[in-house]
């Protein structure tokens, strides 16, 4: 008999023809409007550079919960760099 599904249970809807990415690096930049822009960047051979694998915009609750997730599953705590202003 299978489980019924809870109301708050979230169902994800996986699509198994995507094809995995290798990244090699993770651009994140702050617009106006409180959203956030994620590039995930993939390095080339020199001299060709890097390749923008992925590019999505997110809401800052929903990047907080991505960066908790990524940084506890590689066991990486973060340092805190304040930039200064030009």
């Amino acid at each position: 008999m299978a489980e019924r599904q809870t109301k708050n249970e979230l169902k994800i809807l996986a699509d198994t023809s995507l094809p995995t990415l290798f990244i090699d690096n993770l651009v994140i930049t702050s617009r106006g409007d409180g959203m956030f822009l994620i590039r995930f960047l993939a390095a080339l051979p020199a001299p060709e550079g890097l390749k923008e694998e992925v590019r999505m915009v997110v809401p800052r609750d929903s990047l907080e919960k991505m960066l908790d997730v990524m940084c506890n599953h590689a066991k990486y705590s973060p340092k805190i760099v304040e930039r200064k202003a030009n």
